[in-house]
């Protein structure tokens, strides 16, 4: 997913618009779709965060790298030796160090190849209009992505960085703005006529480095960070933490169309983020004149179950369907301004990669 600057600048307007629709359909729909061409394996597809604390989503042939690492490891095993002999240890050593590093230096050389690669989509979904709401809202909207190079700008992610190891290990340093939250119901911002009172949390550039690690073809975890880079006096900083399954090769089922991911995700923030978004001051109760004073600590503040399908139709289309359920825990869940303590979230998409 290759892009030239111009192309690169056109898909960060695309994701600016499409991060400020409401936030937990932005990054739980948006954030479900990566670029990868269905002709190579089909599109990632992973539910996010309700406050954009995505997975990270790389740029590069994730899962096409990770099984050329397990096939290149099951060649070398199986392969008989080319020598059969050695006159010297040291040559021995010499070329099983070789053999070992060969794959990595496949992934090195696939990170740094250049090349465009661009998607362009449209997604529709359903997701609360606030954490905590008991109120829904849809969405509708088209998305651009784009990689060039280690370099990406996506959709949920923002515009940066990212580099994968043979190892499997991916790391990615990406900005996005963070939508904040209004107090009333527009179509563009998170927010309810319900929080008249307690201000708005205006729009701030958030800052998220992102690690995974794949664990053979079945099993991945990963984890973000994302610190608040302006306004710090209205919000702090997330994070989330996260197992992935992928049932398919389990069962020793065909993904060449298919791919089905299940994730498991606890979701934090420090004390200035919790009490943003879940917290009630003495001066926002006498505004309202409805909520009671709260106050929440740092930790974690909700945990989550998502479930993620997409087919390939050919070498171009491809289908997502995405869904998420999101229970709040802890002083969060007894937050008087969080009227449902589990939030739902689906969508679905269509992308074309060129």
């Amino acid at each position: 997913m290759r892009v030239r600057p111009p192309i690169l600048m056109m898909a960060a307007c695309g994701l600016t618009a499409a991060l400020t629709t409401p936030h937990a359909m932005a990054s739980d729909i948006g954030g479900a779709i990566s670029l990868r061409s269905p002709g190579n394996g089909g599109l990632k597809a992973s539910v996010d965060s309700m406050q954009g604390e995505g997975k990270p989503l790389m740029p590069a042939h994730r899962q096409q790298l990770a099984q050329a690492v397990l096939d290149n490891a099951g060649e070398q095993e199986d392969a008989p030796p080319a020598m059969p002999d050695y006159s010297k240890a040291g040559d021995e050593a010499a070329i099983s160090s070789t053999q070992d590093s060969s794959v990595a230096d496949s992934v090195n050389m696939e990170n740094d190849a250049g090349g465009l690669q661009l998607g362009l989509g449209l997604i529709v979904g359903v997701a609360p209009r606030y954490m905590g709401s008991k109120s829904s809202m849809g969405l509708i909207a088209p998305f651009i992505n784009a990689s060039w190079g280690p370099f990406f700008a996506d959709f949920q992610k923002g515009i940066g960085v990212g580099y994968q190891t043979g190892s499997g290990l991916e790391a990615s340093l990406s900005f996005a703005p963070d939508p904040g939250r209004t107090e009333k119901n527009e179509y563009l911002f998170p927010g309810s006529e319900r929080l008249r009172g307690m201000g708005k949390i205006d729009a701030a550039f958030m800052a998220t480095l992102s690690l995974r690690q794949q664990l053979g073809q079945t099993f991945a975890i990963s984890g973000d960070y994302s610190a608040r880079l302006e306004k710090r006096e209205q919000a702090g900083d997330q994070y989330r933490l996260g197992l992935e399954l992928m049932p398919l090769p389990m069962l020793g089922i065909e993904r060449s169309r298919d791919e089905v991911s299940i994730g498991l995700d606890v979701h934090g923030g420090d004390e200035d983020y919790n009490q943003a978004y879940f917290g009630v001051t003495p001066a926002q109760s006498v505004r309202t004149g409805r909520f009671a004073a709260h106050a929440v600590r740092s930790g974690f503040n909700a945990a989550s179950l998502s479930l993620n399908w997409q087919r390939a139709l050919d070498d171009h289309w491809a289908l997502l369907v995405s869904g998420e359920a999101r229970r709040f825990v802890g002083d969060a869940a007894d937050s008087p301004i969080v009227e449902r303590r589990t939030n739902v979230t689906i969508g679905a998409g269509v992308m074309y990669t060129f």
